[in-house]
């Protein structure tokens, strides 16, 4: 059977378990994904939060970040990341500043790709048959960034993170047309506004259009496949502000189909997932 996957970054369940108008988002079957430890990092002011490429690297795999080898950021020097993995074993990773110093000494952090994967031989869901297509998949896609909206005001990213889902859903529409057994999307925008436009009218918007495109796109490809919608993270309310928001512990997924789990899933499950229906 064929699987077709959207990755909606920062899909919060409470949100659309609350608006029955989002009946494209719910499926048959949804729910809260539990994410797990070792996709967390610590802020600055000390709270535990998922980290986009951590978590994501852990749902395309179905294998934590320590095995895959992939960490919160990466440099183009084996000696420099080896030195790195040993400075968090010790602590000594909290040292601030590291990052620009050695920046300004020439080193440079290496794009998240699906590359990374093959050093050490990991196998990611594109992996399962030779016919995958990708679209701005997070530390798969050599496009995607993670420093979305860096030097931009709220107001310019709120435009990048539209005009980014506009493009993104046309690239898929076009692409979903191809020969493909297995296909996965991704877009921010809801990850974007949950941060600078929480428990706002602007917000819900957003959430009716990625509504709208999941319609689209299951008119598009039609009900004899796999349907998954995935989050790498909920979000809430950032204390201390009126419309900011942070991310939750937990994620988001959807089927058209019922998956008839044994136990709630966790985002190492979505690979195995993935993996059984193809072989349907």
């Amino acid at each position: 059977m064929r699987v077709f996957i959207l990755g909606l970054d920062g899909l919060e369940y409470n949100i659309v378990n609350k608006h029955p108008e989002l009946e494209n988002l719910r499926q048959k079957e949804y729910g809260k994904l539990r994410l797990l430890k070792e996709c967390l990092i610590r802020t600055k002011e000390g709270d535990l939060t998922p980290y986009t490429p951590l978590v994501w690297s852990t749902i395309v795999t179905g294998r934590l970040p320590e095995e895959t080898g992939l960490m919160v950021s990466q440099w183009d020097n084996k000696l420099l990341n080896l030195l790195k993995i040993l400075t968090i074993k010790t602590g000594f990773d909290k040292l601030k500043g590291k990052g620009k110093i050695l920046e300004l000494m020439g080193f440079k952090k290496i794009a998240w790709n699906k590359n990374n994967y093959y050093v050490k031989n990991v196998k990611t869901i594109f992996d399962l048959t030779s016919k995958s297509i990708q679209v701005n998949v997070p530390t798969v896609d050599p496009n995607w960034e993670i420093y979305f909206g860096k030097g931009l005001s709220i107001t310019q990213i709120k435009n990048k993170a539209i005009l980014e889902f506009i493009n993104v859903s046309k690239e898929i529409k076009e692409e979903i047309k191809k020969d493909w057994e297995l296909f996965m999307g991704y877009t921010r925008l809801l990850d974007v506004f949950g941060h600078v436009a929480w428990n706002t009218q602007e917000l819900l918007r957003m959430y009716q259009k990625a509504d709208t495109l999941v319609k689209e796109l299951k008119e598009l490809i039609g009900d004899t496949c796999l349907f998954l919608i995935v989050s790498d993270h909920g979000m809430q309310r950032l204390e201390g502000t009126k419309h900011g928001g942070k991310h939750s512990l937990h994620a988001y997924y959807s089927s058209n189909i019922p998956l008839t789990l044994e136990r709630p899933p966790a985002i190492t499950d979505i690979f195995h997932i993935v993996k059984s229906f193809l072989s349907k």
